[in-house]
C-alpha cells in the first residue's frame, strides 16, 4: 500500500499550491522509508534486536538527564514557569525547535522501560529501571506537551492493563509527594505541570482549542471544495488561508492534526491507504503479542503502546512522514515479527 501511496503523493504535487516544499518533504518521507528497510533488513537475530532495545532505553535515559538537568539547575525557569500557572511557559525542547517533538520522542523509551519495570523481579533490576523510568518520565513532562501526556496515559494504560500491575502507580503518587515536600523547586515544577495539566480537561485562556477547531473545519472544507482529490500534497497551509485571516488564527496556519491534513491533502483515496497503513502496523503489533514468548512479550507490547502513543499523538500533530524515531519504532516492530516467525522455524537461528 505504501508503494502505491508514494506515487499519490508525487501526482498530487502536479496541482499543489506547494511544490517545492511538498517536493522537498516528499523526498524526505522516501528517504525514511528506506532507513526503515535498511534497518529491517540489517537486524536478522533476537541478539541483535535485543541490542538496539538497549542502546534504545540508554541513550532515551542519557537525553532525558541531561533535560531534567537543564530544567532543575535554572531556578528563574522555574519560577517564571509557576507564576504563569500553566501558561506562556518556558518548554523543555532539547535539540528540537519543537518541545512537542522532542517530547513524544521519548516514546519508545518510556514505554519499554514501563514494561520490563513491570515484569521485572529481582529487586536491583527494578530499582535500576524505576530510576531510568523517572527520568525519562520527568523529561516529557518539563516539555508541557500535553498531546504527548495524552499520548503516553493511554499508551501507558494500555501496559498497565496488560500486566494486571497498577502499584506502580501508587509508588508514583507517593514519590511524586514525597519530593514536592522535600524541593521547593520540585514543588514549583509539579504546581506548573498540574495547572497545564488540568487545561487539558478544563480548557484554558489561549487561542489552541479556537484555532485547532479552525483548522479541522478548514480541512473538511477543503476536502469537499476539491471534489474530494485534495489539494496537493503540502498544500494545506496556502489553501487554508482562503478559508480563515490571520488575524482570525494569529498566523497560524499548520494542520495540527496528521489525519484530516491527509483528508484536505491528498483526498479520499490517500487518505483510505493511509488508514489501511496504520492499521496494518497495528495488526502486526498485535500479532507479535499473539506469538511472542514471556521474554519477547516485554518488548512486543512496549513496541506497541509507543506506535499507539504516536499515532495518538497525531491526532494533536501533524509531521508524521518526517519523523525519524517513528519510522525506526515501525522497523523495529517489523524486525520483532521477523525474529519470531524465525524462532518458531528454527529456533536455533535466535542465538
Amino acid at each position: 500500500r505504501i508503494k502505491i501511496l508514494v506515487p499519490i503523493i508525487f501526482l498530487s504535487l502536479i496541482y499543489s499550491s506547494n511544490r517545492d516544499v511538498g517536493l522537498f518533504n516528499a523526498v524526505r518521507f522516501i528517504t525514511l522509508l528506506s532507513m526503515t528497510y535498511l534497518i529491517y533488513n540489517s537486524i536478522n537475530k533476537a541478539s541483535e534486536l535485543f541490542f538496539i532495545i538497549k542502546v534504545v532505553i540508554v541513550v532515551g535515559c542519557i537525553v532525558a538527564l541531561k533535560s531534567v538537568y537543564d530544567a532543575y539547575s535554572n531556578p528563574e525557569i522555574i519560577a517564571f514557569n509557576y507564576l504563569n500557572e500553566g501558561k506562556k511557559l518556558m518548554r523543555s525542547s532539547g535539540v528540537e525547535a519543537d518541545p512537542n517533538v522532542f517530547a513524544i520522542g521519548f516514546s519508545m523509551p518510556f514505554m519499554l522501560l514501563l514494561s520490563y519495570l513491570l515484569q521485572a523481579k529481582s529487586v536491583t533490576s527494578k530499582a535500576l529501571i524505576a530510576i531510568g523510568l523517572v527520568l525519562v518520565l520527568g523529561a516529557v513532562l518539563i516539555t508541557y506537551s500535553r498531546s504527548t501526556w495524552v499520548a503516553f496515559v493511554i499508551g501507558g494504560g494500555i501496559i498497565f492493563k496488560y500486566y494486571k500491575n497498577y502499584t506502580i502507580v501508587i509508588a508514583g503518587v507517593v514519590f511524586v509527594i514525597i519530593a514536592a515536600f522535600v524541593s521547593e523547586s520540585v514543588y514549583a515544577i509539579f504546581i506548573s505541570i498540574w495547572q497545564r495539566a488540568k487545561d487539558i480537561f478544563a480548557g484554558s485562556d489561549d487561542d489552541s482549542s479556537n484555532i485547532r477547531i479552525m483548522l479541522f473545519i478548514g480541512a473538511i472544507r477543503m476536502f469537499w471544495d476539491s471534489y474530494m482529490l485534495g489539494v496537493g500534497f503540502q498544500g494545506f497551509s496556502a489553501n487554508f488561508q482562503h478559508y480563515y485571516t490571520k488575524q482570525e488564527t494569529i498566523g497560524v496556519n499548520e494542520p495540527h492534526n496528521e489525519y484530516y491534513k491527509f483528508l484536505s491533502e491528498l483526498g479520499l483515496v490517500g487518505f483510505v491507504l493511509f488508514i489501511m497503513i496504520i492499521a496494518k502496523f497495528i495488526k502486526v503489533g498485535l500479532n507479535n503479542l499473539n506469538i511472542s514468548n514471556d521474554t519477547e512479550k516485554s518488548i512486543a507490547i512496549a513496541l506497541l503502546c509507543s506506535l499507539i502513543s504516536y499515532l495518538i499523538f497525531y491526532i494533536f500533530y501533524s509531521g508524521m512522514l518526517y519523523n525519524a524515531l517513528f519510522f525506526i519504532n515501525i522497523a523495529l516492530l517489523f524486525v520483532l515479527r521477523k525474529v519470531l516467525y524465525k524462532n518458531k522455524l528454527n529456533p536455533a537461528i535466535s542465538s
